[in-house]
């Protein structure tokens, strides 16, 4: 057996109670808390294989975005790391504004803060800031307001964008300098709301593969006593969108509105079924 083979069965075999329990309802497993036996194919039966498509949504439930705070072209490391300490300190007051305080998973954290050394290469071979120190510091912010984000999320642009905090234009200045840069803010979901969506995906994927099976008389397979042989979940794209989030942003007032986030799983799934099952589709 392939290693590939041997990783496409695991990857079958471990898809959890709740995807258990809806491939056993209908086939020949007699317990439906253990996933489906590895089965032995005789040479009179082909595997008839399906993919399943599973598609949830959810509303988005937290919005993340990064600062990342870079002060260079200091003489020495401690003053490097004064100035991106004090910068990072005042842009993580104005981001606690954005947080719900009702909500403890609402918070800005911090990564990074160790000083480097830096030298800046412009063009034509140039260098600045030679024997200087650097240090970089990001704070991310995770916040669940989202429905007054976008007011908040427009003062933060301009704070850092267009204030003390925007990137000098002359980079060839043999000075030292702190600017901030803002990432796209991104909508989110909590871990288990998303690992509980991708595992009633995973099952739904099974019952529309199943239902595949079932609808199609050309594979000669019915309704009858099939097995499944192998489920794998699988990259195929099929054009629909996979964990997104899009905003809407009315012009006449400071709500943001987000579409849902998709959970979207395909599981190729290879049944054994009585009769000349041979047909079906392969991804």
């Amino acid at each position: 057996m392939s290693r590939k083979t041997r990783t496409s069965l695991a990857a079958g075999l471990v898809l959890g109670t709740s995807l258990a329990a809806t491939a056993c309802a209908q086939g020949n497993a007699s317990n439906a808390s253990v996933p489906p036996a590895v089965i032995e194919i005789t040479k009179a039966q082909n595997p008839t294989v399906f993919i399943g498509e599973g598609r949830l949504p959810h509303a988005p439930e937290f919005i993340e975005f990064q600062v990342t705070i870079e002060s260079e072209c200091h003489a020495t490391p401690m003053e490097a790391s004064a100035a991106a300490d004090k910068a990072a300190a005042n842009v993580m007051a104005t981001l606690r504004g954005t947080l719900d305080p009702n909500n403890e998973r609402d918070g800005v954290f911090s990564k990074g803060g160790y000083t480097r050394s830096f030298e800046r290469y412009l063009g034509n071979s140039r260098t600045v800031c030679r024997g200087t120190y650097a240090k970089s510091v990001t704070l991310t912010a995770k916040t669940s307001r989202i429905a007054e984000f976008q007011a908040g999320f427009s003062d933060i642009q301009h704070d850092l964008l267009a204030g003390s905090l925007s990137k000098p234009s002359d980079s060839a200045a043999e000075r030292g300098i702190t600017f901030a840069t803002l990432s796209e803010p991104t909508p989110q979901l909590y871990y288990e709301t998303r690992e509980k969506l991708e595992q009633q995906a995973l099952a739904d994927a099974l019952s529309n593969a199943r239902a595949k099976l079932e609808a199609t008389a050309a594979a000669g397979c019915g309704t009858g006593d099939y097995q499944i042989l192998r489920m794998v979940e699988t990259g195929v794209d099929d054009g629909r969108p996979i964990a997104y989030a899009r905003s809407s942003m009315p012009s006449n007032d400071d709500t943001m509105e987000l579409d849902s986030i998709w959970i979207n799983k395909l599981l190729q799934v290879s049944f054994i079924a009585p009769g000349n099952c041979s047909g079906g589709e392969r991804g």
